[in-house]
């Protein structure tokens, strides 16, 4: 282990003026991984070491959040986020800071998140007809190229597609909702309307261009101001998305 910054700390025997003994021990600090479900992995030398340690994190242009200040013995330490006290903003850094008497020694880490605070959200699924009530009403497939087919399903149902955007019918497999003949100036005529035309589609694909896959994927507003395509999402007690 190497010290990011640091001194070695020195016992020295007297007597008489003359140094009898000059018995150092080498002190570091590192740390090893940091993961904002598991938490940071501090590892301290030697194992009889009795210090002093903080871990910060650094956020928003300067700012300092403390994570934790407890008295440590050497060896290994994992030290949890508590990501419920985390103030809003943008991380880029973890620091720990070991100190024994009047010497310290520091390891940083860099480690890039934003904490986007708390958030009210609902979740969205996928319905099943065969679970779904209502009657027989109309509906229409239609493919990229405006063509249509008139189809029948239950009126729920076609309800619950056009409100979550996707759903498995009893007949023609995976559906997905679109009025992408509307915005492209092919509008479709009776019975197809714009809440109640789907396509068949072989895996269902969110706005983002990928499958969802169930109990991972995350729908994000459009015009979100800092959730883009792609980033990985962590929601306490639920996990990353």
């Amino acid at each position: 282990m190497v010290p990011i910054s640091g001194q070695a700390l020195y016992k020295i025997s007297f007597a008489d003026d003359v140094v009898l003994e000059e018995n150092f021990i080498v002190v570091g600090i590192d740390i090893t991984s940091v993961d904002i479900e598991n938490g940071i992995t501090v590892a301290i030398e030697p194992s009889s070491m009795l210090g002093i340690l903080q871990v910060t994190a650094e956020y928003n242009n300067g700012l300092i959040h403390e994570i934790l200040n407890d008295i440590v013995t050497g060896g290994t330490h994992i030290v949890p986020f508590n990501v419920e006290n985390l103030p809003e903003g943008e991380y880029t850094s973890i620091i720990a800071t070991l100190t024994s008497g009047d010497s310290s020694i520091q390891a940083s880490y860099y480690y890039y998140f934003t904490v986007l605070g708390i958030y009210l959200h609902t979740q969205y699924n996928t319905p099943i007809e065969n679970e779904c009530g209502g009657t027989a009403a109309n509906a229409c497939l239609s493919d990229t190229q405006c063509q249509y087919t008139s189809i029948t399903l239950l009126s729920d149902f076609i309800s619950e597609v056009y409100e979550n955007g996707s759903g498995e019918s009893a007949e023609y497999g995976s559906l997905q909702w679109g009025n992408y003949c509307w915005t492209t100036g092919y509008p479709l005529t009776s019975p197809c309307g714009t809440s109640n035309t789907f396509a068949q589609v072989n895996n269902i694909i969110g706005s983002c261009g990928s499958s969802v896959q169930a109990g991972q994927t995350v729908a994000v507003h459009p015009n979100h101001p800092v959730l883009q395509c792609g980033d990985i999402i962590y929601i306490h007690t639920i996990q990353c998305h």
